[in-house]
């Protein structure tokens, strides 16, 4: 399953939950991204007054706010509220939804990446204090190109993409689907010619925030071992980027071998939401 797919892509979603999540305090917006508007929701614990909020953005395959419904009671607490939202050109957002693929993710990430600033000024308006985002996916390079572009996101979350560039990973996505192993995959790419696409090199280079990068080891659409080798390459510069590699879990967080969701990760990204957030 690509990080940019066709078009038959379902949502594949790292956030795992059977959690009823709206039954929780409510507060929908329409915000202007350029000409197109932006609709979604924040949602808060019952009783609460966060200053503090998550924008979650899913992969390609996830274009409606229901599509990432799950992530809200894996992040939300008392303290931090989620902002979700549906993606241009679907359910209540305007402009044209465009089928993701790895030539035009040249394009369309930073795109997207300009609708996910532009939910976070509204946000900052709102008078939330700090702005995190957590991307899985496809959502990872979003959140990255986000980031190097909003000095109100105060740290990221990138699961399972954001660190090769696209054409790398759908690469390397397409060869694992010809039977190859990861390792043969990753071996393999050398003698690949790559198709123009989104990189992420200048906006890492651009950002200042904190990312916390959480990959699966065997993860057979974006190649861990790849990703790895470029954040320690960005940690060595100076950049304030941790790295988590969760044993046995795919590209979905799912132990290959028990079927299991893995949500260990889970406190990690609330305190260091709570560290880097400065809560």
């Amino acid at each position: 399953m690509t990080a940019c797919a066709s078009p038959a892509e379902t949502p594949q979603p790292v956030f795992h939950s059977t959690k009823d999540v709206f039954h929780d305090p409510v507060l929908p917006f329409e915000i202007m991204s350029g000409s197109i508007t932006i609709a979604g929701d924040v949602h808060r614990a019952p009783g609460s007054n966060p200053h503090d909020v998550m924008i979650v953005i899913g992969g390609s395959g996830s274009h409606l706010r229901s599509d990432v419904a799950p992530a809200i009671p894996m992040f939300l607490n008392d303290e931090v509220a989620v902002a979700i939202f549906d993606r241009r050109g679907s359910g209540s957002s305007t402009g044209t939804l465009q089928t993701p693929g790895t030539i035009n993710s040249e394009w369309q990430i930073p795109v997207l990446a300009d609708d996910v600033s532009a939910v976070a000024n509204s946000l900052s308006a709102m008078g939330f204090e700090r702005i995190g985002v957590v991307g899985s996916s496809m959502g990872g390079w979003i959140s990255i190109a986000a980031a190097a572009r909003s000095d109100l996101i105060d740290y990221v979350v990138a699961i399972n993409g954001g660190a090769s560039s696209v054409a790398v990973s759908d690469a390397f996505d397409s060869l694992t689907n010809q039977g190859l192993s990861i390792d043969q995959a990753i071996i393999q790419l050398d003698g690949v010619s790559l198709s123009k696409s989104y990189s992420p090199e200048a906006d890492l280079a651009r950002i200042d925030q904190p990312i916390l990068w959480i990959m699966g080891e065997l993860d057979d659409s974006n190649p861990t071992q790849l990703d790895l080798e470029v954040v320690e390459r960005w940690k060595q510069k100076g950049k304030r980027f941790q790295t988590i590699v969760i044993d046995g879990a795919d590209h979905n967080f799912i132990n290959v071998e028990t079927g299991e969701p893995s949500l260990a990760w889970l406190q990690t990204v609330s305190e260091f939401a709570r560290i880097e957030g400065g809560q």
